[in-house]
């Protein structure tokens, strides 16, 4: 499919949600940050392999350390969490869940069931063991998504804000092993994983605003291009019928997997930006854990946050991205000699 018709299915369709819009408003300042950090990173590598284990114990308790450092209360949500069953913690390695198809990594959900008349409503948390520092930060990660998630609600900006709320935690999560030396070398792999990431979601953010520039360049010639509709055939049978609509169900399927594949880009793309811009406010004491619990309680509160405006007074410009970029390479950097263990 040529890509350009593929792109004007997603902006056709979706163009009235948050995100295209969003694009639309920050077209400019998205393609010249996720450049700049393309070629910033272009040389980066993630070190993967691992020399402490970590058992659930471990992982448990180095988790509700650091959570109490926050506040009192998020020990006693994770205990909850674990009591309840709300927070389903496995190994991954385990046969029953291979062959139940669990290994899917860490993940937060809101789940609803109906029970006669009544709907119920439930937050899970699924963590699969892989016995590494990875484990506390996707614990820490996912349970923060918990805490500051709306049960019968979810916005377009949410999933943003979240993400962004979320990672910022990890980094301060690194910065609390650091400064408490119970750290060992594995302790920055988590945060080299978030910068790799970050590298390949800015990579495909820019191509694919690359292309979301040429389709709106040439909106008039594609408004042609057929979106997910098939006319019916004249006298067109029952089964001609049913087929027709099973090629529309199709088509629109693959316009909301390329909608979604884009948004998903976006929100982890931003989230990590945020995060990174926010770990270097709270380093530099310009932004405390007061304000960041002040971020992370609100978004519960609030059905139709105004994009990045709970974050920012603006959005955040290439200079603050720039400095932002230096100080968390030269802390992996300096984090990679760390000898504590």
């Amino acid at each position: 499919m040529n890509e350009l018709e593929k792109w004007y299915k997603v902006y056709a369709l979706y163009k009235d949600t948050p995100f295209i819009g969003f694009i639309e408003e920050y077209f400019e300042e998205l393609f010249e940050q996720s450049a700049y950090v393309c070629k910033e990173l272009s040389n980066f590598k993630n070190e993967e392999s691992y020399n402490e284990y970590f058992t659930l114990e471990d992982t448990l308790e180095l988790s509700s350390n650091f959570l109490s450092t926050i506040d009192k209360w998020y020990p006693k949500y994770l205990n909850e969490g674990l009591n309840n069953g709300a927070i389903d913690i496995y190994d991954k390695n385990d046969d029953y869940n291979i062959y139940e198809s669990k290994n899917n990594g860490a993940y937060f959900v809101k789940e609803k069931t109906r029970n006669e008349d009544k709907i119920h409503y439930f937050k899970t948390i699924s963590l699969p063991l892989e016995h590494n520092i990875d484990d506390v930060y996707a614990l820490v990660h996912e349970l923060f998504h918990s805490v500051n998630s709306n049960i019968t609600y979810d916005s377009n900006d949410f999933r943003v804000l979240t993400e962004s709320v979320s990672i910022t935690y990890e980094f301060i999560l690194y910065d609390y092993l650091k400064q408490n030396n119970i750290c060992s070398v594995d302790n920055i792999k988590p945060i080299e994983f978030r910068i790799y990431d970050l590298l390949k979601k800015a990579n495909k953010l820019s191509k694919g605003l690359n292309i979301f520039k040429k389709v709106k360049e040439n909106i008039n010639e594609l408004k042609n291009v057929n979106i997910g509709y098939i006319l019916p055939k004249k006298d067109e049978t029952e089964e001609e019928k049913l087929e027709r609509e099973r090629k529309i169900k199709l088509e629109k399927e693959k316009i909301f997997e390329n909608f979604y594949d884009l948004r998903k880009t976006l929100e982890y793309y931003l989230g990590t930006l945020i995060a990174i811009v926010n770990f270097k406010r709270y380093k530099d004491s310009k932004l405390d854990i007061k304000t960041i619990e002040e971020y992370n309680h609100s978004l519960k509160y609030n059905e139709e946050l105004e994009s990045l405006n709970i974050l920012f007074d603006k959005f955040p410009s290439i200079e603050e991205v720039k400095e932002a970029m230096d100080y968390i390479l030269n802390e992996i950097n300096n984090s990679r000699t760390i000898k504590i263990r």
